[in-house]
């Protein structure tokens, strides 16, 4: 039975892995993709407003989960969570239809990184699993709805 439970903790740590390099690699094909944009944001800091950090933000924090995520660490797991939250929140909110297979993969990767074998490696508390999908969604909603209405 122990051999069952390490083949199944090694398999998880495997599976992990690849998902940190696809999120490293979908990460570093975004920057490429709108290099010129990023470098536009850095070069008119001056004028700088909220949409700014809204854009930034993720860019800063994927690195982050990414490591936290291939080292099993909590902070890796609740970092990563929380930019699937809003980049999942976001894609319904604005381009529900064009995007509609990264909405897939990111809510596939959402519900993945949330199953029990997942939040069991990652020792994760039901609280932190609430705060994680939780406050990026109360976040976002309250911005919208203060733009929006």
């Amino acid at each position: 039975m122990s051999e069952n439970i390490d083949y199944n903790s090694k398999k998880q740590n495997i599976i992990i892995k690849v998902i940190s390099v696809g999120i490293l690699i979908a990460y570093f094909a975004y920057i490429s993709f709108d290099w010129d944009y990023v470098s536009l944001m850095f070069a008119d800091y001056k004028n700088w407003d909220f949409s700014v950090i809204e854009f930034l933000l993720p860019i800063i924090l994927i690195p982050i989960g990414v490591i936290g995520l291939w080292k099993i660490k909590k902070i890796g797991w609740l970092v990563i969570t929380i930019v699937l939250t809003y980049l999942l929140w976001t894609i319904i909110f604005t381009t529900f239809t064009e995007q509609l297979g990264i909405l897939i993969i990111i809510g596939g990767l959402l519900a993945y990184i949330n199953s029990p074998s997942v939040i069991k490696t990652f020792k994760i508390s039901r609280v932190a699993r609430i705060l994680g999908m939780g406050v990026p969604t109360i976040i976002l909603f309250a911005i919208w709805f203060a733009i929006f209405v």
